[in-house]
């Protein structure tokens, strides 16, 4: 048995989801920190042991980030006339919602405050003054945070 110099024993990390992004280390324990990725997305990391005379056994494995708040506010705000002084207002998911949406709220500018369930994207808007023009805006709220509209 002979010993091998240091230099010679090196580990490669393949990042594949992230292009050819390649690292090699040196020394042990052998641990990486990958920075830049998605909010809740699961990746798959192989790692791969190398020395001179070539590349070992390999082995892959599965993470998932965590959730974060959405990366952007609910879409298509819509609202719909249903008498003089009520409406229904209606709204789409986030594009971007970084986790599972587990409900929404609703601000109006005269000060009412609903909050709707993920599955209920409206709300009727009830008590309004005629002829009066109101600002709504919405938020839409993830496991451990919230983004909204201004």
């Amino acid at each position: 048995m002979r010993n091998l110099p240091d230099e010679s024993v090196f580990s490669e990390i393949d990042y594949s989801h992230l292009g050819t992004l390649l690292q090699s280390y040196k020394s042990e324990p052998l641990q990486k920190v990958v920075t830049n990725l998605r909010p809740f997305t699961i990746y798959e990391v192989l790692v791969s042991a190398h020395t001179h005379a070539g590349e070992g056994a390999s082995v892959l494995t599965t993470v998932e980030t965590e959730q974060d708040k959405p990366a952007t506010e609910p879409t298509g705000l819509r609202y719909t006339n249903l008498t003089s002084t009520s409406v229904n207002i209606s709204w789409t998911e986030p594009e971007i919602p970084n986790g599972i949406i587990t409900y929404y709220t609703v601000y109006i500018s005269s000060g009412q405050i609903f909050t709707r369930t993920a599955e209920d994207k409206f709300a009727v808007v009830e008590d309004l003054e005629k002829y009066k023009q109101y600002t709504v805006s919405e938020c839409g709220w993830s496991f451990i945070n919230f983004a909204g509209t201004d």
